[in-house]
């Protein structure tokens, strides 16, 4: 049991050398980030060990008491017990932090651009379903990393001191032809986050072949990189995979209250084959009081809500990337033979951009600022619960989820879309898509 202990005092001395290693200035803010991590985390085993001694001297052994206590067996191996009881929590963590930074150092030997930047990220994410530790320091070292990119998204700005973003830039050479976005910025392979598109990818599984613990963890790292990051609440948000689309789950509700009886959807009977991206939703934990407020019935309208606009963006994104896929037919000369589909293409994003710029701008932005104004003359319990069931129930009402027939039309009309823009990513050779890249 002793040997087992003394692991435990390799694993810190290991982790704290790496600290002290990659700390330095010139192994850039990804790394940097990761060692404050790192030492974040080793006070809450030095605060340990504090207490443990502590407790040692507050038995006011001495040195002729402790030989006395060696002769009795049995009385040391108590003590040894009680100690190990009480590391077991530091001595998982430390292992955690251990075998990471075995990882990072064993991905380092295939060259110095290994351990920094982007491809850094992509080890600890590998990890960062391990241990908490692991999660922990995974989160606080991505934080740089995305600032990077929400600069370079929202600003067109790179601003990496150390070359560790994915994209290089080169101002000083002036290009005077289309060509000049693709010369300025060049892609660093190296540093692409692995893990960006990793979401999507575990949403298009089968539903249950989805880890659920890993679009938790996906889901906080992109609440602590994004404005959401300020809000006290962010950790009471979860990933939550229903048992039916989002059209089931309002007809069958609808059914139930007797609004059109004669309602039952076949997917229903159907769930093994829905996707996660058909069965994604957010849960939000509310205590006391604000659960009179959002009350369970309340939170599932809100549901209602996020769930089909979750179902438009996904035809979105679906109809932009066969976008891409058309762009690299531009250098094959086949424009003619795919006119009818880019003209197909672009009506269906129209119409899905539209659908969601008026349920978003109109529908969504004028009620809560109606509900806003509304608050402002609340004088009871009562009257804020009656101006917020208003509130959802005019932004249903505007979505259509009230009415089955249209509701049907319009899930019909967004998966045609969907279907099509798969479509088209399926046939495109991998030579058109990777063609204009």
């Amino acid at each position: 049991m002793v040997d087992r202990m003394v692991s435990l005092c390799q694993y810190y001395v290991r982790v704290v050398r790496f600290t002290e290693l990659r700390q330095h200035y010139e192994f850039g803010l990804v790394n940097h980030a990761l060692c404050a991590a790192l030492q974040e985390l080793l006070k809450e085993y030095l605060i340990l060990v504090a207490q443990l001694e502590y407790q040692f001297a507050a038995s006011k052994l001495n040195l002729q008491e402790f030989s006395f206590l060696i002769e009795k067996n049995t009385i040391i191996t108590g003590l040894v017990q009680k100690f190990w009881y009480y590391v077991q929590p530091a001595m998982h963590t430390l292992r955690a932090l251990y075998e990471l930074v075995e990882a990072v150092e064993s991905s380092s030997k295939n060259g110095k651009s290994a351990s920094r930047g982007g491809a850094l990220l992509n080890v600890l994410h590998a990890y960062a379903n391990a241990a908490s530790g692991e999660q922990y320091a995974s989160k606080k070292s991505s934080v740089p990393y995305l600032e990077m990119l929400e600069k370079w998204i929202y600003q067109g700005v790179v601003q990496d001191p150390y070359s560790e973003f994915m994209v290089e830039e080169r101002p000083n050479r002036p290009y005077y032809d289309d060509s000049y976005w693709e010369k300025r910025f060049l892609k660093r392979e190296q540093h692409i986050l692995s893990f960006l598109s990793d979401k999507e990818e575990e949403l298009s599984k089968d539903v249950q072949h989805i880890n659920k613990n890993k679009l938790d963890s996906m889901l906080s790292l992109s609440l602590v990189t994004s404005t959401a990051n300020t809000d006290d609440y962010k950790d009471d948000l979860a990933c939550q995979m229903m048992n039916c689309s989002a059209l089931d789950e309002v007809l069958n509700v609808i059914s139930i209250d007797g609004t059109d009886k004669g309602i039952k959807s076949k997917a229903l009977e159907q769930t093994s084959i829905l996707t996660g991206l058909e069965t994604f939703a957010l849960s939000y934990k509310v205590e006391w009081p604000l659960n009179i407020v959002f009350s369970r019935k309340t939170l599932t309208k809100y549901r209602w809500l996020f769930r089909h606009l979750f179902l438009y963006k996904t035809a979105e994104r679906e109809l932009n990337a066969a976008w891409v896929c058309h762009q690299g037919t531009k250098g094959f000369q086949v424009h003619h033979a795919f006119a009818l589909d880019f003209s197909l293409r672009f009506r269906m994003l129209h119409f899905i951009q539209s659908l969601q710029h008026f349920l978003v701008n109109d529908v969504v932005e004028n009620c809560w600022h109606s509900f806003k104004e509304n608050m402002r003359q609340v004088k009871t319990v009562e009257d804020v619960l009656r101006i917020h069931d208003r509130f959802l129930d005019t932004c249903i009402k505007l979505f259509v989820l009230n009415d089955p027939h249209l509701l049907k039309l319009l899930t019909r009309s967004v998966a045609t879309c969907t279907k099509f823009a798969r479509y088209i990513k399926a046939c495109c050779p991998p030579t058109f898509a990777c063609a204009d890249a």
